[in-house]
């Protein structure tokens, strides 16, 4: 894995760390990504990732 590939992989993690960085459950991520809360990017019919910075948007809104 080069460098960038690398950097891109740290901005983005899976449903399961974004409900760990938020404390709540990962069905609560999959409902605000469905409402249009949270972005997120579906890499394949079972891979979603959402990037960290907008887990750190939606905190700063004060969404939660």
């Amino acid at each position: 894995m080069d460098k960038q590939s690398a950097a891109v992989a740290r901005a983005m993690v899976s449903p399961q760390e974004a409900a760990a960085m938020l404390h709540v459950d990962r069905t609560t991520i999959f409902r605000w990504i469905k409402d249009g809360k949270l972005s997120a990017s579906k890499l394949s019919p079972r891979i979603v990732r959402i990037r960290v910075a907008d887990i750190d948007a939606l905190l700063e809104r004060g969404a939660l």
